[in-house]
């Protein structure tokens, strides 16, 4: 059992480099890692090499509506702004991938 077994880990530039080990790690100890990335191929690669434990969403953080859309997804809850997002609001989190970001396969 890991220390992160059902929680959900967002983890933004997470197509490569230390966002990727960062990913690892999260899925390894359990969590379920929403990884973004700006290039669809590299994102890909990462939900690729981080099995069934990733979620790809394909963003440019840097943009702030995108943050919002990959936190509030990453734990299923309703859209809010940043800095409203309640605990309450991102448990116990999705059964499904989110709609309403692109994403890339399991």
């Amino acid at each position: 059992m890991g220390q992160l077994d059902g929680k959900i880990s967002p983890v933004t530039g997470g197509s490569t480099g230390i966002g990727l080990a960062v990913a690892r790690r999260f899925a390894e100890e359990g969590a379920t890692a929403y990884v973004t990335g700006r290039r669809k191929a590299e994102l890909d690669a990462a939900v690729q090499t981080l099995g069934g434990r990733a979620i790809g969403i394909q963003s440019d953080v840097s943009q702030p509506a995108a943050l919002e859309v990959v936190v509030a997804d990453a734990g299923g809850a309703e859209p809010a702004r940043l800095g409203e997002i309640t605990e309450e609001q991102l448990s116990p989190g999705p059964t499904d991938p989110p709609a309403s970001a692109a994403r890339t396969a399991r």
